[in-house]
């Protein structure tokens, strides 16, 4: 109907048209630019929002000290963790805040960072070698040289992001396990 607004995108859209800028109206200019015209939906995994992997560190961490305070106490669970054995009474002075910041406070943030930054790589990686995949079918030939050679990209790139999601899970577990064990234990 002339003259009725149109409806909102139900999804993110990103349209590139070649010859336009962002505040054209959206039509192409000339016949040219209308063969260039290239639409792109964007999505966004769970795991490159900072907040899965925020929650997998907080689970972690609460386990991490209620797995410490259950089995040693809470008076022995914080001596284990903050006062290392052996040292000379002035070292503790030193050693104490250092030992609380890489316990309590750098154990979850690099957690957290360290899967959400490798997962938003790998993403990237992927949403490169489809869009570039995309505009040399756009661009060129479907038979061309390169188009079929990013075109096997994409599947290479899919199953390495696939190896590297595994792989990262299986660090983290690990690490886990092993801040876990390190609370459970008597230094």
């Amino acid at each position: 109907m002339p003259g009725t607004p149109p409806t909102p995108p139900t999804r993110v859209e990103c349209v590139m048209i070649a010859g336009c800028s962002m505040r054209d109206s959206g039509a192409p200019r000339d016949a040219a630019s209308a063969k260039t015209r290239v639409r792109v939906v964007s999505s966004i995994a769970a795991s490159s929002v900072v907040a899965v992997p925020l929650v997998f560190a907080a689970l972690t961490y609460i386990t991490f000290i209620g797995a410490g305070i259950r089995e040693q106490g809470i008076g022995h669970f914080l001596a284990s963790q903050l006062l290392p054995p052996g040292l000379p009474k002035v070292m503790y002075l030193l050693i104490t805040p250092i030992e609380f910041l890489s316990n309590f406070i750098v154990r979850p943030v690099t957690l957290t960072l360290r899967l959400l930054c490798n997962m938003i790589s790998g993403h990237l990686l992927l949403g490169m070698t489809y869009f570039g995949t995309a505009i040399l079918l756009h661009e060129l030939s479907v038979l061309s040289a390169a188009s079929a050679l990013t075109g096997a990209a994409m599947f290479v790139m899919t199953g390495f992001e696939v190896f590297v999601a595994f792989l990262q899970a299986y660090i983290f577990t690990i690490l886990s396990t092993v801040y876990i064990k390190l609370s459970v234990e008597h230094h």
